[in-house]
């Protein structure tokens, strides 16, 4: 299992003064004999002044754009970004005529965190593993 976390702390700095600084990462539990351990903890530190204005892999719809559009050559046509909380979905139409939603989480600073791949099969989403910079290397 998987889970997505982001933390608030406050850290001291050599000049005494303390600041809040965000984080966000992943825990992958394993479940031994009924007994949930931790497996592996993942954890980078949130760029909170600037990230959203600079560069589009801070965007959601951008990134979907670019990696699986550009370089991959899949998004025929892109139908609509939805918003639920902390959640953004974006789903488009595949240029092999399949229907892909891929899934993001929105950090406090606004930066969209890719976390999740489906594609739609029989009605429902099947959770698929795409990787856009193997595209790049194809080419």
């Amino acid at each position: 299992m998987k889970y997505f976390f982001e933390i608030e702390t406050i850290q001291g700095s050599k000049e005494n003064v303390a600041n809040f600084v965000y984080y966000y990462g992943f825990i992958k539990l394993s479940n031994d004999d009924g007994v949930f351990k931790i497996k592996d903890i993942s954890i980078s530190p949130e760029e909170y002044l600037c990230a959203p204005y600079h560069g589009w892999n801070y965007d959601g719809k951008s990134k979907v754009e670019i990696e699986y559009g550009d370089w991959c050559k899949l998004v025929k046509e892109i139908y609509e970004v939805s918003t639920e909380g902390y959640v953004k979905n974006i789903c488009f139409k595949g240029t092999d005529s399949r229907d892909y939603r891929i899934e993001f989480y929105i950090l406090t600073n606004d930066y969209d965190i890719e976390v999740a791949q489906y594609i739609k099969e029989d009605g429902k989403w099947k959770s698929i593993k795409l990787d856009p910079n193997k595209c790049l290397k194809e080419e």
